[in-house]
């Protein structure tokens, strides 16, 4: 189980990246399409959420793996 961070500040963890975007932006875990991508500036990891149709919605940072 991951620990993600959406909005700034708040804390939760989610089974899978889907219920991580489903929780943050609404809906159902299948709704969404999430993959997990490594920010070599920052040196984090973040999830990239699209929809379903392939429309993007957002990011959602990962505290801790």
């Amino acid at each position: 189980m991951d620990t993600y961070e959406y909005p700034l500040g708040v804390q939760f963890n989610a089974l899978t990246p889907e219920r991580a975007a489903a929780r943050v932006f609404g809906g159902r875990a299948s709704d969404y399409l999430a993959t997990t991508h490594w920010n070599r500036h920052g040196g984090t990891f973040y999830l990239e959420v699209i929809t379903a149709d392939g429309e993007y919605v957002g990011e959602i940072p990962i505290v801790s793996r």
